[in-house]
């Protein structure tokens, strides 16, 4: 395998894992089964930004160091459930692309179409023997007051007729 392939492998592969791992953690469980837990353990930088988002709020029925979920937690969690499942299905995609799928894919694609195109050749001029067009005569009224005719403002097209 080339280099150029071996990366796209990697990096798919990165990619998968990453999206993997964030859809393991504890938010996306809490987001599907829809249970909150009563108190979190969360470091205190991350503990100080979720305070700011109002992801977590302090409460006295937690020990210290402890938070309670926030007003915004469920959202958060809903949209990091979206998130992480959307880059384990880029990273599936790219990695069946870097192993050649899209080729494969394509010239699956071309050899149908080719198949449908005689066939489909082969049942229109089958259906033209079968089915024969026949042509019908078509009644078409004629107007024959030319004088009265031309005496109507609205059908007359260009200058006025010369006088005579």
């Amino acid at each position: 395998m080339s280099f150029q392939r071996l990366s796209r492998v990697g990096r798919a592969l990165l990619l998968t894992g990453v999206g993997l791992l964030s859809s393991a953690g504890s938010l996306p469980r809490v987001s599907i089964t829809g249970d909150l837990p009563r108190c979190l353990s969360e470091h205190p930088a991350g503990a100080w930004l979720g305070l700011r988002l109002s992801l977590l709020a302090h409460s006295g029925d937690c020990p210290q160091g402890q938070f309670v979920a926030g007003t915004h937690y469920a959202e958060v969690a809903h949209l990091w459930v979206a998130l992480s499942l959307s880059t384990v299905l880029v990273g599936l995609f790219t990695l069946v692309g870097a192993f050649g799928a899209g080729l494969w894919a394509r010239r699956a694609l071309g050899s149908a179409r080719e198949w449908v195109a005689a066939h489909i050749a082969v049942l229109t001029s089958w259906a033209a023997i079968v089915v024969p067009a026949e042509q019908a005569p078509v009644p078409v009224a004629v107007h024959h007051d030319l004088d009265a005719m031309l005496r109507r403002q609205q059908l007359r097209r260009g200058p006025p007729p010369p006088l005579q």
